[in-house]
């Protein structure tokens, strides 16, 4: 059977402040000026997962299971949130990039066998990040 690459998108609202404690306020609003008050984005996520056609559903898996894996695991604990106030952002900036790689971590149980192939994470029409798995 033939690999397939599978999308999914799932959008949300949060907002969270970008600032490290470690830093004197001067420091941090230099680094992220307008950003070191807390703020909000409509994000919008997208998760490729990666897999065999399966002969007989001919999915790579099934979209309404994907959809509800994402709201479980990524849209409830994130939507309508301040993302800076969640334990695991205690001790690490909510920025856009230590964000996507959190959300892997979070999916990444529920997508086993290499199953899950990236996640890019939109915080506005034109800045993204994404992630892979890489360097962990």
């Amino acid at each position: 059977m033939a690999k397939v690459l599978l999308y999914k998108e799932a959008e949300f609202s949060a907002s969270h402040r970008l600032y490290n404690e470690q830093l004197t306020e001067a420091e941090n609003d230099t680094i992220y000026s307008k950003c070191a008050v807390e703020h909000g984005h409509n994000y919008r996520l997208v998760v490729g997962i990666e897999g065999e056609v399966d002969g007989k559903t001919g999915m790579v898996k099934n979209v309404s299971e994907l959809n509800q894996i994402l709201k479980k695991v990524v849209l409830n604990k994130c939507d309508h949130q301040r993302l800076s106030l969640l334990p695991e952002f205690k001790t690490i900036v909510p920025t856009l990039e230590n964000l996507v790689v959190w959300i892997w971590g979070l999916l990444e149980p529920y997508l086993p066998g290499q199953q899950l192939k990236e996640v890019i994470l939109y915080e506005t029409d034109r800045t993204f990040a994404k992630y892979c798995g890489l360097g962990k």
